[in-house]
């Protein structure tokens, strides 16, 4: 009884969303409930820890919603003033050949928009304009949505770990070993995506030909995206393996460097626009990059910012604590970009106020969304402070699904991950819903509980290739009105093999 009431929430979720296809603002108030009538009836859970729950669920969501807010803003800013033109035009008139462009668009250009941005912001940016350069739409969408997996990771400055890990019950050093597991074991699987990619494009028809360029691709990232996981920690592996990545790719595609002798294109007249114009649009992020190398770098400066916070400790003595450092979150650092922005795109006060207000309600119902999957998972995760002598929810999950597979579990962990990701849309929402079940199913198995974070942000990173969410909102922006099931059906198959390869590697070299 104590497992089918613990499955409720997630059962609910998938109903909802998936069978009877309520939108996200509606489903989740409603599992909400769900699970607030459950943890006062049944688990009887006091008044005290629910207020103090909510009351980090808040304080999470105002993190969240200043990172995603300013990072949004920061690319409607480059699209009101034209900058991401500039960007695209560069990168696209480096190869006509639409496989070194789409390795550039749907790969590197991606990861540094999920770097820097994330929540869907990067295939909203590229699908429309690999359609542009001729790629047909639903191909579009589909290699954007792979693209836009193992840079997920760490997207948005790291805030799938950041925020994400933060239900795990982690230590700040298991939190690290995360990191650094994570990066280890997505270097050699974004040899799957880039593959991938270009098998969708080409359909054989030259794809044999491309696989030198194609593994150059990934590496070019997830080499300097490993490093910078491993010396510098979460905020900037996707945003520098971005960057590299662009400039490497650029110059192999410019030279000719593993690139087919038969060129494949979709147009021919493209404009030539030199390298060096992405110098001016990517001040921002440089700057950004350099401030959040600094301040996690440098003792002084780094305690320095972290002394200012908003938050509470043991709250209502419930045990219950969180804090909020409004100079060290990376929303701060978005808004010093956006700072940049305005006098180096020289910005007026007419364009900011549209980019802003078109921020807003792009996210609007998102946040609300947020709200209640924030305040569904605080309630799962402090399920076990109550008055009914029982385990929390993830306990009870985790000791079910592992005495049902056993050591088996850790082979399904990361797919577990993936589908989080697929009914929410969002890797963040993925972990903090899921990465406390991984971690108190490890103890169950017999498994590091670091590599089963590692592999459930690994899997949540996946399922961003096929989360209805982003199909929907890639479908919207490019204007394809049929399609959704053949773009999941790729994708899901793509995203298994990836989230099986994972757990393979994650068994074979860190268990």
């Amino acid at each position: 009884m104590d497992l089918l009431l613990a499955l409720i929430p997630f059962v609910l979720i998938f109903l909802l969303l998936i069978v009877f296809r309520l939108p996200a603002v509606k489903a989740m108030p409603l599992v909400f409930l769900a699970t607030l009538l459950l943890i006062t009836s049944y688990w009887k859970m006091t008044d005290e820890v629910l207020i103090a729950s909510s009351f980090r669920a808040v304080l999470i969501f105002v993190e969240l919603l200043l990172i995603i807010l300013f990072a949004v803003l920061l690319i409607n800013l480059y699209k009101e003033t034209g900058m991401i033109k500039k960007i695209e035009s560069s990168l696209a008139s480096i190869s006509p050949d639409y496989r070194v462009q789409a390795m550039l668009i749907a790969w590197a250009f991606v990861a540094l928009i999920e770097g820097a941005a994330g929540f869907g912001t990067p295939v909203a940016l590229a699908a429309p304009f690999l359609v542009m350069l001729g790629f047909p739409a639903v191909k579009a969408i589909i290699i954007g949505l792979i693209g836009d997996s193992t840079a997920v990771t760490f997207g948005a400055a790291g805030t799938p770990i950041i925020v994400g890990m933060s239900s795990a019950g982690l230590s700040s050093e298991q939190i690290s070993s995360v990191v650094i597991t994570s990066a280890l074991i997505h270097l050699p699987l974004a040899i799957i995506a880039t593959l991938s990619i270009t098998y969708v494009i080409t359909r054989k028809e030259g794809f044999k030909e491309f696989i030198p360029f194609a593994v150059f691709s990934a590496l070019a990232f997830t080499i300097p995206y490993t490093l910078t996981a491993i010396l510098l920690g979460p905020e900037l592996p996707s945003i520098i393996g971005g960057v590299v990545a662009i400039l490497l790719i650029s110059l192999a595609g410019k030279y000719n460097f593993l690139t087919p002798h038969k060129v494949l294109t979709y147009k021919k007249n493209i404009s030539p626009v030199k390298i060096t114009s992405l110098a001016k649009p990517l001040v921002p992020f440089l700057v950004m990059i350099a401030a959040l190398i600094l301040t996690r770098n440098l003792e002084y400066l780094n305690s320095l910012l972290r002394k200012s916070e908003l938050g509470f400790n043991n709250l209502l003595n419930t045990g219950i604590s969180q804090v909020f450092q409004p100079f060290y979150t990376p929303s701060f650092y978005f808004l010093i970009a956006i700072l940049i922005t305005i006098p180096l795109f020289k910005v007026n006060k007419k364009l900011f106020t549209h980019a802003f207000k078109e921020s807003v309600n792009k996210i609007k119902y998102a946040m609300i969304t947020l709200i209640f999957v924030l305040l569904t998972a605080q309630l799962i995760l402090y399920s076990n402070l109550n008055n009914s002598n029982l385990d929390g929810m993830t306990t009870i999950l985790a000791n079910g699904l592992s005495s049902a597979l056993g050591s088996y579990y850790i082979y399904l962990s990361p797919l577990i991950g993936a589908m989080g990701t697929f009914v929410t849309g969002s890797s963040t929402v993925s972990n903090l819903l899921l990465a406390s079940i991984q971690v108190d199913t490890a103890f169950t198995i017999g498994f590091s509980a670091v590599l089963l974070a590692s592999l459930q942000t690994i899997g949540s990173a996946a399922g961003n290739m096929f989360a209805i969410h982003n199909v929907i909102t890639a479908t919207a922006v490019v204007g394809v009105k049929k399609g959704e099931g053949e773009i999941i059906k790729y994708n899901l198959v793509i995203a298994c093999i990836y989230c099986l390869a994972a757990a393979v590697l994650g068994v074979l070299f860190f268990s």
